[in-house]
């Protein structure tokens, strides 16, 4: 008896087609799902928070002071870390100075006789050259290299470029922790730091540790329940009921192909919607200024202008950087290309930097704005309608 064999390009068709009919009734089901969940509210889930976000609920937590003058989260954060790392436990706090973004370092814990550098990467999955390295440099300027300690805190576990300690990454091997958000900060905060304030008068303390938590949860530990009605329909969809461990690997193989062609496709259609999104934006801002002064910026996904304020040039633009998470937009202003290492001038600092209010690079020379694309309703407008109010301010400084 011959077996019919099926052409490669159409059995991959066929798996499409039926991934794509799975896709939707995935879709419906999970709305359907979440709608019958418990009604919630989390203030961080409404408003949005990226990475510098993440830094300053941690800053604001361990400047957290008792009426007696006791740090009970700073010790308790101390006491966490010790058990993580015996060397830790040398830290004493007595007077600490704890601050998020100073010198671009993301949270900055420091006392008269030890500092903590700790680099925030809940979202970012790359090192910028030598960045651990700089803020131990910058860090030297007041303590010694064995009072500094550093701690590496991705969202979930990732080692830190080889590159980014530099020649410091052998003698930082006794003062160096990696603590994920996932596995460590959401442990401790929900087990060693909430059990504090359940019940105390610190009432809006206590509301901001729950919802943080909440937060922390819903991006590291879904809903289980949702999990496993969702498994449901994958299984039946699937032909997976019933089948042997590796008969299911098989299929779930055989699929795989498939899935990353859909992949792809959607991938595309993205960049092709982002792309026309720029395109759209160069036209609005090339009609709103069409003075000979201004200079169109035109990247691929970039739009804005280059505008002459006192004896430089100042450019102001949206951009899409694939680098980071989700390919962050941001809105940037910075001196032109061609006098990079110009400093920006006092007046745009104080003014566009105020509205900004995201971060400065090390030399500030830049002043950008995040904008988190996971939040499509309001991510693109937020950023265009953030370079309409930079641009008028930068063309009244001419």
């Amino acid at each position: 008896m011959n077996s019919t064999v099926i052409p490669e390009d159409a059995q991959n068709m066929g798996n499409i087609n039926e991934l794509l009919s799975l896709i939707s009734e995935f879709g419906d089901k999970y709305g359907e799902i979440k709608a019958k969940l418990p009604y919630s509210i989390n203030l961080i889930d409404l408003l949005g928070a990226n990475e510098n976000a993440h830094s300053r609920i941690l800053e604001r937590l361990l400047q957290h002071k008792t009426k007696d003058g006791k740090f009970e989260i700073l010790e308790s954060f101390r006491d966490y870390l010790s058990v993580m790392h015996e060397s830790f436990g040398k830290i004493e706090i007595e007077k600490p100075e704890i601050t998020s973004q100073k010198e671009n370092i993301d949270l900055w814990i420091r006392d008269e006789k030890y500092a903590i550098i700790v680099e925030n990467k809940i979202f970012t999955k790359y090192d910028e050259d030598k960045q651990l390295s700089r803020y131990i440099e910058k860090t030297k300027d007041r303590y010694k290299e064995e009072q500094i300690y550093l701690i590496y805190m991705p969202g979930t576990f990732k080692e830190p470029d080889h590159q980014t300690l530099g020649r410091y990454r052998k003698k930082f091997e006794e003062r160096f922790l990696i603590l994920t958000f996932k596995d460590d900060i959401l442990t401790w905060l929900n087990d060693k730091v909430l059990p504090i304030f359940v019940g105390s008068d610190e009432k809006l303390l206590s509301s901001a540790l729950e919802q943080y938590i909440d937060h922390l949860k819903k991006m590291y530990n879904p809903n289980k329940k949702v999990y496993m009605d969702l498994e449901i329909i994958i299984k039946e969809k699937l032909g997976l009921n019933d089948v042997t461990s590796q008969e299911v690997l098989r299929i779930i193989t055989e699929k795989e192909e498939a899935i990353e062609k859909i992949s792809e496709w959607l991938q595309e259609l993205k960049d092709r919607a982002e792309e026309d999104i720029f395109q759209q934006w160069r036209k609005s801002l090339k009609k709103k200024y069409p003075k000979p002064e201004y200079e169109l910026i035109e990247g691929e996904k970039e739009a804005g202008l280059i505008i002459p304020v006192e004896d430089m040039k100042i450019r102001v633009f949206i951009s899409k950087d694939g680098k980071n998470k989700d390919g962050a937009l941001y809105c940037q202003v910075d001196t032109h290309c061609k006098q990079k290492k110009k400093k920006l001038p006092d007046v745009v600092e104080k003014q566009v930097g105020e509205l900004l209010k995201e971060c400065y690079n090390k030399d500030k020379t830049q002043i950008w704005k995040w904008f988190e694309c996971k939040d499509f309703e309001n991510a693109y407008d937020a950023a265009y309608k953030m370079i309409l109010d930079v641009i008028p301010i930068l063309i009244k400084m001419k």
